[in-house]
């Protein structure tokens, strides 16, 4: 973002987000991003948060998105120091979930592009942690 231009240096959007274009959804940032960089669980951390949710209004400055979604992948993705090669390792492995294999329940209440459902597992730490944002209409 901040080598597109779309960033200023100090972090305040030089273009509105919430109106990249006319065809885009708003706050839609995905287009900016390469599609590789898409899948990383730091690029979906960071389009929950800032998509926000139906009544969403957005900062101007993108700092305090970036401050958020670095202090969460923080807490939801595991590394350790691999003791031998002194190289850091990702401990944490991360999935997607888009449905429930159940007829008796959907996962979200509405399809919403901005749903998500990420799980990451820590195996050394044998815990998993759960990033859920289901986007309702307020009406």
């Amino acid at each position: 973002l901040f080598d597109q231009g779309i960033v200023s240096p100090n972090g305040v959007f030089r273009q509105d987000p919430m109106f990249l274009s006319e065809n885009d959804h708003p706050m839609n940032v995905s287009k900016l991003f390469e599609s590789d960089k898409k899948t990383e669980v730091i690029y979906k951390i960071f389009e929950a948060l800032f998509t926000g949710g139906s009544l969403c209004q957005h900062d101007q400055n993108i700092t305090p998105y970036l401050n958020a979604t670095r202090s969460l992948y923080k807490q939801i993705v595991s590394v350790y120091k691999n003791s031998g090669s002194e190289r850091i390792v990702i401990d944490s492995k991360a999935f997607q979930m888009h449905s429930l294999n159940s007829s008796v329940t959907d996962l979200f209440d509405s399809n919403n592009e901005s749903n998500i459902c990420l799980v990451t597992v820590s195996w050394l730490k044998k815990e998993a942690s759960i990033l859920f944002k289901n986007v309702k209409h307020p009406w």
